[in-house]
């Protein structure tokens, strides 16, 4: 790491001057006098400032009276739990460290990925051959870049010392970007976390936003990212092989391991087909040759690994009003079910149970989620219901556009046969 970063790495605290007023015993002019019931008397009602009609509520139900009761006990605590937030708990984060909430930049894929662009990749992850993620050979600069200087973090300088402290429990939430050392290479990388874990020796599980891969680390493994690594986009897009269709309901192993040896931690060439801006998705052709000929999606074909898809075609685009028609395996499992470890990965059981809930007309016909009875599934199902928003959107306004369409047809034959 150069020393102009190191030196730009401020590792002092910052204190909200709210958050010191906490420290103090001291209530001033607004203190409440001796013998008064702070929980009762009415010159307290500046702790919790209700209105009337809670008041008239509170009286009435013995519930909200007593959640109005535990609400102004908290209020007479040094920081009440409604009142932590990052400003507070800033004393256990480095100054030009990332907060809650902030992103990484996303990666331009008009520019990066543009239709029929000829690109240079390497597959970092492989799910199928409808859900892979991989790396730009262009920003392996920024990869190395990013990589050697997150090294600094296997040191011990005194002006950045508080990045080496575990991250605090207050910051591990899901979504916050950070740094996790990968178990197997024991490299620093940037990650996300994916969920809060329910106990405190509970491993985190993160995703590695520059590899497309996921997994579970220890606390002790996490470190504050500093913003000198958050300009840089996620490095990890997100690929989907066109011109194909697995030969069932979903891809079978021996597909996606034949897919993998082909194709995981190499460099291959790559034709873009079509991008989904929406969900960020690359449809590719891949190669070893730069013609991609022969592609390794007819590779695949030819091998009986995968079907050819005619979905592509200019005759079924326009028969489909110009849409390309999407097997549903194509949009699921979602990307990010998948970064965020909602779905279960590994369980051919599970995938033959998953292809009879999509498969179900109910489902992708009447936009109706069913209820997944196993209980550690509850993060998919919240996830299936959010995915299902925006395909019932899209999904509606196609159906009215082949509505007019049929109509059209309708109405241009019967004048013909009236001629």
């Amino acid at each position: 790491m150069s020393g102009n970063n190191t030196a730009n790495i401020n590792s002092s605290f910052v204190q909200d001057e709210e958050s010191q007023k906490f420290d103090s015993d001291d209530d001033g002019e607004s203190g409440i006098a001796s013998g008064t019931n702070p929980f009762t008397d009415e010159s307290s009602e500046h702790v919790l400032n209700l209105s009337s009609d809670q008041e008239e509520d509170d009286k009435s139900d013995p519930e909200q009276k007593m959640n109005a009761f535990l609400f102004r006990l908290q209020s007479r605590m040094a920081v009440p739990d409604y009142a932590l937030t990052d400003a507070v708990f800033c004393v256990d984060k480095p100054q030009c460290s990332i907060s809650l909430g902030e992103n990484l930049p996303t990666m331009d894929l008009k520019e990066h990925c543009a239709e029929n662009a000829l690109i240079k990749i390497r597959v970092t992850e492989v799910y199928s051959p409808f859900q892979f993620w991989f790396q730009l050979i262009q920003d392996e600069n920024y990869l190395n870049s990013v990589n050697l200087n997150l090294n600094f973090y296997n040191g011990s300088l005194k002006d950045i010392e508080s990045y080496f402290n575990h991250l605090p429990n207050y910051f591990i939430q899901p979504g916050y970007i950070c740094v996790a050392r990968d178990p197997l290479s024991r490299s620093w990388r940037r990650a996300r976390i994916v969920s809060k874990p329910l106990t405190p020796d509970e491993n985190i599980m993160i995703y590695y936003v520059d590899y497309g891969s996921g997994g579970e680390v220890p606390r002790t493994d996490l470190r504050f990212l500093s913003r000198l690594f958050a300009g840089i986009p996620s490095l990890a897009l997100r690929g989907c092989l066109s011109h194909i269709h697995p030969l069932g309901p979903h891809w079978p192993v021996e597909s996606i391991e034949e897919f993998k040896d082909i194709v995981l931690d190499r460099e291959v060439y790559a034709s873009v087909t079509e991008c989904d801006h929406n969900d960020k998705v690359v449809f590719l052709r891949l190669s070893y040759n730069k013609d991609i000929k022969p592609s390794i999606n007819r590779l695949m074909v030819e091998a009986d690994l995968a079907g050819k898809s005619e979905h592509y075609s200019d005759r079924l685009r326009e028969f489909n009003c110009g849409r390309r028609l999407r097997y549903l395996r194509e949009r699921l499992p979602s990307f990010d079910m998948l970064e965020n470890r909602a779905f279960p990965m590994g369980d051919e059981k599970f995938e033959e149970e998953f292809d009879h809930l999509i498969g179900s007309p109910s489902f992708y016909k009447d936009f109706e989620v069913p209820h997944l009875k196993n209980p550690f599934l509850f993060s998919l199902q919240k996830a299936l219901e959010d995915w299902m928003v925006p395909y019932k959107k899209e999904e509606i306004v196609w159906r009215n556009l082949y509505k007019e369409a049929n109509q059209k047809l309708e109405e241009s034959f019967k004048k013909k046969c009236l001629v």
